[in-house]
């Protein structure tokens, strides 16, 4: 930075300061510049210790912003401790903290008496082994008689802590528990974490663990999730409303396993979106019998050879499934077809949605027109039957009658007579649409 930057004392917006090497333009120019308010980004603290490790924390502890700061940043600080004041309750107005890359740090600072933060990021923090009861509370105690700690906190994310071992349960009551109003935890690459989970979260609405391959221990108890996406040895459900959830994301065989085993016991009425991976499981049978489910996908399961699939599905995604047939399927009368990707010997992708798609695509490696088309036909057949066709498709590929009358595929709520001309163009619709499943039917009686 230039020279002198104290002397702008009615200075009032300042986006970045670069600390210089010299007193000049040294971090203590910022001291003069009483009036900033707004966005500030200081860099290159190294330059004022001249890469001393030791005194990186003096510096930090120097600096302590004005106690309405409301976000905090700290990117790539190599002390081996933060300053106290990172974390003191002072600093009511602060809602954002973000602390990324303290490759010295060995603790956490503590942060759980920050009486308004709502999102924090904790990321990269290479020697940091466990999280603690100091995370909590500055004097690392359970003691009842302080305030809950990260009362006011709704999205945490813990990100690349390699070394990270242990969570520390806090030790409380129900009534008291730390976290009172989290609706998102995020758990990302932690390899070595394998101890617990904080045990009661009543708010919590997503929950993503991922890449800790080592995790085995009991979820959260979170009576209103919604978004889970779960990793690991076994990461046990204990009390968790499997029945209330929307979307759910398995990695890992035995994960895989026991989340079906917890099925079986509570059926998921409200899942429809499952995805599934790292599964060595070759049929996964299970699947079938969620009936809300409408989008599954399933990637690097090699053993995979077939599937059978709810009716409410509409969108399925195979991707590195290598003994996956990739011919045409029908399960329960659905249609769908699977296009081998160009880009890859072993993935196959959905065109369209499912339900609706041209079985003939499968053998070919072109999307066409002709998917819209056949797309058409159903929905016109819809628009007749008031329902999915899937029945009569498959009544078509088994049985060798191919008369059909509109009077018994009509949707019963149509009231009678319908229009002859409107019904006859519908049917050659679905006939021109649908040539591969409806060339030789022969229309006897339009009209009851």
């Amino acid at each position: 930075m230039p020279k002198g930057m104290s002397k702008l004392q009615d200075l009032q917006f300042l986006s970045n300061y670069v600390v210089g090497k010299h007193e000049e333009n040294g971090v203590g120019e910022l001291g003069g510049l009483a009036n900033l308010h707004g966005s500030l980004c200081i860099e290159k603290l190294e330059n004022k210790v001249r890469i001393v490790i030791p005194k990186l924390k003096d510096v930090l502890d120097k600096l302590h912003p004005h106690k309405n700061l409301k976000e905090l940043r700290i990117f790539r600080y190599r002390g081996t401790m933060f300053p106290d004041w990172v974390g003191q309750p002072s600093y009511n107005n602060m809602t954002t903290l973000v602390l990324r890359g303290g490759r010295n740090c060995w603790v956490l600072p503590s942060l759980g008496q920050l009486p308004s933060l709502k999102v924090l990021w904790l990321a990269r923090f290479d020697m940091v082994k466990k999280i603690g009861a100091e995370f909590y509370k500055a004097d690392g105690t359970h003691h009842h008689h302080q305030v809950t700690p990260f009362r006011s906190l709704k999205f945490l994310d813990i990100f690349y802590m390699g070394c990270l071992e242990e969570w520390e349960s806090f030790e409380c009551s129900d009534a008291h528990a730390p976290f009172p109003q989290l609706e998102t935890l995020q758990i990302q690459c932690c390899p070595e974490l394998r101890g617990d989970l904080p045990t009661f979260l009543p708010s919590l609405k997503q929950l993503i663990m991922a890449d800790c391959s080592q995790l085995s221990c009991y979820l959260p108890r979170a009576p209103i999730i919604r978004d889970l996406s779960i990793c690991g040895k076994q990461a046990k459900i204990q009390e968790l409303p499997l029945s209330m959830l929307e979307t759910l994301r398995v990695n890992g065989e035995q994960q895989v396993k026991y989340v079906f085993d917890a099925m079986t016991r509570t059926q998921p009425a409200s899942l429809t979106e499952l995805t599934i991976s790292d599964c060595s499981s070759a049929s996964l049978e299970e699947v079938s019998q969620l009936k809300s489910l409408r989008f599954l996908s399933i990637v690097m399961c090699p053993k995979l050879h077939s599937i059978r699939v709810p009716a409410s599905l509409r969108e399925l995604r195979i991707i590195d499934c290598p003994l996956f047939a990739m011919t045409q399927h029908l399960k329960k009368g659905n249609c769908y077809a699977r296009l081998l990707d160009t880009d890859s010997s072993n993935q196959t992708l959905q065109v369209g949605t499912y339900g609706h798609l041209a079985p003939e695509l499968a053998h070919t490696m072109r999307v066409t027109e002709k998917r819209d088309v056949y797309s058409f036909g159903v929905v016109a057949l819809e628009i007749l039957m008031g329902k999915h066709p899937k029945e009569l498709i498959l009544s078509l590929l088994d049985s060798s009658n191919k008369n059909i009358m509109v009077k018994d595929l009509l949707d019963s709520r149509i009231r009678l007579p319908l229009c002859q001309s409107d019904t006859e163009a519908i049917v050659e619709v679905v006939k021109q649409s649908l040539p591969f499943h409806f060339a030789e039917i022969t229309v006897h009686q339009l009209i009851a």
